[in-house]
This record gives structure tokens, sequence and C-alpha cells, in this order.
């Protein structure tokens, strides 16, 4: 069974929470409407998005048995905070009978609120954040970067060789990929002596 884990659902009250919002309005695209609030969207809409025969044909046009969608961004966090366990019930409820009406294809995930910390949390990898995320990133960190996409560019010259190798130029071929790691090597003793790879951390307050 193939089963998409990362899909949408548009609920309509949603789009209709949004609406309601001080400043918001719709303006015409070519794939639909777009809710906009600043001269910027806030969502794009598309009443066939409400349809979940079109999220069934679009699953049988990619090959997909089941699928698993939630609301899509920016989800229940650009609601007021007190607004927002109610507006999640209605959506929940109708992301629900949504689902419902092709239970074999389609599983609704629930969308939840957040308070306090957990709010205002940054989320990164799982790992908590040490500092302000608005801070200046050491050259070093470029320097790294510079050279993991450089010998990472280099290697893919490997993989031509690797195709043609052992097809009447075994010696040839041997001779010239030696000296192409060589190179490589060198390249990274010499970064190695110069220090380039002594990352120095310095002491950074929580």
């Amino acid at each position: 069974m193939k089963i998409d884990t990362h899909a949408h659902y548009m609920a309509k009250s949603f789009y209709e929470a949004i609406e309601a919002m001080p400043g918001v309005s719709r303006k015409a695209d070519p794939y639909g409407l777009q809710l906009v609030r600043d001269g910027k969207t806030v969502v794009p809409l598309n009443e066939k998005w409400l349809d979940p025969d079109d999220q069934l044909r679009e699953m049988d046009r990619k090959g997909f048995d089941m699928r698993l969608v939630s609301l899509t961004t920016p989800n229940l966090y650009i609601f007021p905070v007190k607004d927002q366990p109610e507006i999640g019930q209605r959506v929940n409820d109708e992301t629900l009978n949504y689902c419902d009406k092709r239970i074999d294809r389609l599983r609704a995930l629930a969308s939840l609120p957040l308070f306090g910390a957990a709010r205002e949390a940054i989320y990164e990898c799982g790992m908590p954040t040490i500092g302000s995320a608005w801070i200046q990133v050491a050259v070093i960190y470029y320097l790294f970067a510079l050279l993991f996409l450089a010998f990472d560019v280099d290697v893919l010259f490997l993989f031509p060789v690797l195709l043609a190798y052992g097809k009447g130029y075994v010696w040839r071929d041997f001779i010239e990929v030696t000296i192409f790691i060589g190179i490589l090597s060198m390249v990274i003793v010499y970064a190695w002596c110069r220090g380039v790879f002594s990352w120095k951390r310095k002491q950074v307050n929580p």
C-alpha cells in the first residue's frame, strides 16, 4: 500500500475564519482566489479543494492508495489565542466529516492550538535552541559549506569513470582516477594544515 503522509485539506470553516479577520480581503488569481491582508497572501483558495473527489482524483493520478490530510499553513496560529480552540474544533470536525465520506482512502490529522512557552518555542530538528536566531554566523561556517560543495561536486566526476571502467583502458583509468583522488587528498591535507577544519567554539549564553 502506498500512503501519502503529507497532504492538506482546505476546510471551509478555516477560510471563513480567516476572511472574518480584520483587513482580510479576496483577490482573484489565475488559479482561483487568494485571501490577502496588507497586500500579502494569507492563503490561496480554490473551491475544488473542498471536494473529496478532487483529492481522490489526484491520489489516483499519483498512485496513492491512502492519504493523511491536515490543515494547511498557517494552521490555527494566525488566529488570536483565545479563538484557536473554538476554530480548531470546527476545522477538525469538518475535516473528519470530509474524510468519513471516503474513510477507506482518507484519514485526518487534527490541528491543536499551542499555549504558553510551547507556542513561542522555536522548533529546529527536535533540538533545544541556544541563543537568538538573529546572530551573525561565523565565516568558518560558510567555508565549511563551500568545501563540502566543492568536494561533493568533485566526487560526481568519478561516476562516469566507474561506468566506463574496465572497457579496454583499465590501467589508464586507474592512473587517472588515482591522480584525481591524490589531488583531492593533497587539498584536504593542505586545508587541514592551514587550520581550516579547526572550528573554534565560543561560549554562548542561552
